[in-house]
């Protein structure tokens, strides 16, 4: 343990406390602070100086990033076009994805048609049902922003 610790009574009085609050807490530092009633920086000092309060702090921020990325699945497989655009754009970027420079070229090229079916294509692999209608709504939209872009 560090020097704060052996020369602070308080911290070494209230330890089981803090390290309870940090798991409470999930990792968000004014959340803890105001729980045990301290100074944000005192949390952060205590954080820096102590091997055991930074490692409970950083284990509650990865179980915060694992609930969030969880939900983020959850709303993913329910089909939540903003979860998968996210999905994709963070986690797909080696395939290509948040990178629309690449997209518009490839459906530049196309033709309306083709550029319909491509994106039918994806959406049945996703296992979407696609309309009898098809997607032109979403390809309209697509092919105006390219064309706005180029123009």
């Amino acid at each position: 343990m560090t020097d704060i610790v052996k020369t602070d009574p308080k911290l070494e009085a209230r330890r089981e406390e803090v390290l309870d609050a940090i798991g409470r807490g999930m990792g968000i530092k004014t959340t803890i602070a105001r729980k045990l009633k301290i100074n944000r920086d005192t949390l952060t000092r205590w954080i820096e100086q102590d091997e055991e309060i930074r490692a409970a702090f950083d284990d509650a921020v990865e179980i915060l990033l694992d609930t969030a990325e969880h939900k983020l699945i959850e709303n993913m497989l329910a089909g939540d076009m903003k979860a998968i655009r996210y999905l994709l754009e963070t986690k797909g970027k080696s395939r290509g994805y948040g990178q629309p420079k690449r997209l518009e070229v490839l459906t530049a090229q196309m033709s309306p048609d083709e550029r319909r079916a491509r994106f039918e294509r994806v959406a049945r692999a996703f296992g979407y049902e696609v309309p009898e209608t098809g997607l032109a709504g979403v390809i309209d939209v697509t092919a105006t922003e390219t064309k706005r872009k180029e123009g």
